[in-house]
């Protein structure tokens, strides 16, 4: 995950499992790691505090793969939102 220049952000499991990751693209994926970012309270490390190492590598894997669809128009297109469930759930809505 990452090229050469690209700024990277330390993301900490529960189980104390570090992981870096581009700041563009897991801050366009997660609101609540931008706006620490922002407020700078995430200078080392930002901790995940609930997440297991091996929820979070699904978490990263799964963004990674949809981290092109829409980062350049600064939007998140690959994410669930509430006026946009996931098809799985529009199925089982039905």
């Amino acid at each position: 995950m990452g090229s050469p220049g690209t700024k990277m952000i330390r993301l900490v499991s529960s189980d104390s499992r570090a992981f870096d990751v581009p700041e563009k693209i897991i801050a366009a994926a997660s609101g609540t790691i931008k706006s620490m970012l922002n407020a700078g309270h995430a200078a080392d490390a930002v901790p995940i505090p609930n997440v297991t190492a091996a929820t979070l590598t699904r978490v990263l894997d799964y963004v990674e793969k949809h981290s092109d669809d829409d980062l350049d128009a600064g939007g998140c297109s690959f994410l669930p939102r509430a006026d946009r469930p996931p098809r799985q759930l529009r199925r089982g809505l039905r």
